[in-house]
Formats: C-alpha cells, sequence, structure tokens
C-alpha cells in the first residue's frame, strides 16, 4: 500500500470551548451534521436550534479535562453532553441513538466554510421564523 501523502491525508478539525481549555479533534469527514430543534438543544445553546457532526468514536480525540451531563431524550435514550467546567460550553456529546458515535458542536470550530447540515430534526418544535431569516438584512460584523 502506497504511504499518505500530506495531500491525500484526511482532513483534520478541531473545535475548542470557549476558554479554550477543552478541545475535540476529529479527523476526516463528519458522518452525519445535524441541525437539531428539540427543546432539550434549545436550551443548552440558548438559541432555536442546536448543530452537531458525528464521527465515528474512533476519529476523535478529546482533549482537556470535562464535565458530564447526562439525560434521557423525548426518545428515551441517554445523550450525555461534555462541558467545560470553566467557561461551560457544551462541545462533545455521546449518544444511544447514534452507537460508536461522538458529536461535536459545530461552533466549537468556528469555521464558516465547515459544510452545512444534511438534516434537520425535531422540526415540531422549529421556531417558525427561521424560514425569514435569509431576508433580514446582514452586517460584515457588530456595529458598536
Amino acid at each position: 500500500m502506497p504511504a499518505m501523502t500530506a495531500a491525500s491525508a484526511p482532513a483534520t478539525r478541531t473545535a475548542r470551548c470557549g476558554c479554550g481549555a477543552l478541545s475535540a479533534t476529529a479527523k476526516g469527514e463528519p458522518a452525519i451534521v445535524a441541525m437539531c430543534s428539540c427543546t432539550a438543544c434549545q436550551r443548552r445553546t440558548g438559541a432555536p436550534f442546536g448543530t452537531l457532526a458525528w464521527w465515528d468514536a474512533a476519529d476523535v480525540a478529546v482533549t482537556g479535562t470535562a464535565q458530564r451531563y447526562a439525560r434521557v431524550s423525548e426518545r428515551g435514550r441517554t445523550i450525555a453532553y461534555e462541558f467545560c467546567p470553566t467557561c461551560g460550553s457544551a462541545l462533545v456529546f455521546r449518544g444511544e441513538h447514534l452507537p460508536g458515535k461522538v458529536g461535536i458542536a459545530i461552533g466549537g470550530f468556528a469555521d464558516p466554510a465547515f459544510p452545512a447540515p444534511t438534516v434537520a430534526v425535531w422540526d415540531t418544535t422549529r421556531h417558525h421564523w427561521l424560514d425569514a431569516i435569509a431576508a433580514i438584512p446582514r452586517l460584515a460584523e457588530q456595529r458598536s
């Protein structure tokens, strides 16, 4: 088998919490990129939806100390959040609904070129005004 060159090596991406103490590095492309509008994701993010990318667990390395919070989902399955104990950013997710996968919060990558979600779940609790986002005025940066 030929040696892997830099051009053919799988991409690696590193997501970080707000203070940088917790990080998750993923190798290759995500298997799933999802937008979730469940009420738990709304409360977790403080936003109308959460966005997660899921990789095979073997392709993810988590560095730093994480606190863990587990809950039972609306479907009766356990999902665990790993978050930074210093800044509180929820960065890594593991759930019974996707065995062998690790989810990483897309915002942690801070990469506007990150692949777009390929699926949106919990549409029943989605905010109705999300359809109007494309029509609102856009500013390159916040005025202050």
